[in-house]
């Protein structure tokens, strides 16, 4: 394991400059350690004037979860702090590591899954859902950070790792999760709250003509939530939500999402 790469910093502001260097001291060739170093510098991160640079650590942070929970697992010689800041470096390993998932195995646990919910013994399916998460399965995933921010398998409540298995499957296109995940930035839900962010995963899951994000992207546009002015279309995109059955509700909504997705792409760090 090694830990040879530097953030990339260019067009980063002086506070910004100096923010991402400082990440960099939170990790070691280790990478349980450097993410239990950079978790709780995380969860300690109090000054909300300095948001970007907090996402920034968000970002991190989560990939170090990612390295640890899916990648290590499959891949010793990985360069964390490559695998943290690198997209390219990060896109190549994940491509890598994604064809060793054993997506008939993952469906199998997945399954077992749902048999031991059916029988209320929800530590069993817990174990199930991350058997199936760490092949990639992206329901298991979501299902695994409901267990996780939950505390169903014995274990205390850890909101910030569920937060990261919803962002991992919200990642991989599950709309449940990008709700959940709204939700999570809305109250401080183990990631620091955040309106962008909040807005982002509700208009990503309206996007997927999920009922309950474009509701909720229109409920934040009608009380004026971080997008103020919009309160018209926010009433229009709730009214979407009762009928998506017309195609024209449909395509309005998912219209307004993809606007709004693009709005606050320059806002937004961690997506």
């Amino acid at each position: 394991m090694e830990i040879n790469r530097t953030p990339d910093t260019t067009g980063l502001n002086f506070m910004e400059e100096i923010s991402a260097g400082m990440i960099v001291a939170f990790f070691t060739e280790d990478g349980e350690q450097s993410l239990a170093n950079l978790k709780a510098e995380y969860q300690n991160f109090k000054n909300d004037a300095l948001a970007k640079p907090r996402a920034r650590m968000e970002r991190a942070l989560f990939r170090l979860y990612e390295v640890c929970r899916l990648i290590l697992p499959y891949k010793n010689d990985v360069d964390l702090l490559g695998y943290a800041f690198d997209d390219d470096y990060y896109a190549n390993v994940n491509a890598e590591v994604s064809q060793k998932y054993d997506s008939a195995l993952a469906d199998a646990e997945y399954e077992q899954a749902l048999a031991a919910i059916r029988e209320k013994d929800y530590a069993q399916a817990g174990a199930h859902f991350k058997a199936a998460a760490l092949q990639g399965h992206v329901a298991a995933q979501y299902n695994y950070g409901v267990t996780i921010a939950n505390g169903e398998m014995g274990d205390a409540p850890d909101l910030l790792e569920g937060a990261f298995w919803y962002y991992k499957a919200a990642k991989g296109g599950y709309a449940k999760a990008m709700i959940n995940l709204a939700i999570a930035y809305r109250k401080g839900l183990g990631v620091h709250a955040d309106g962008k962010m909040m807005i982002h995963w509700y208009a990503t899951a309206a996007n997927e003509e999920h009922p309950y994000g474009i509701y909720n992207l229109g409920l934040c546009l009608a009380n004026e939530e971080v997008l103020g002015g919009n309160a018209i279309i926010g009433r229009k995109l709730m009214e979407c939500a009762e009928r998506l059955q017309d195609p024209s509700m449909c395509e309005y909504a998912t219209n307004i999402a993809s606007q709004i997705i693009n709005i606050l792409q320059e806002h937004v760090y961690n997506v």
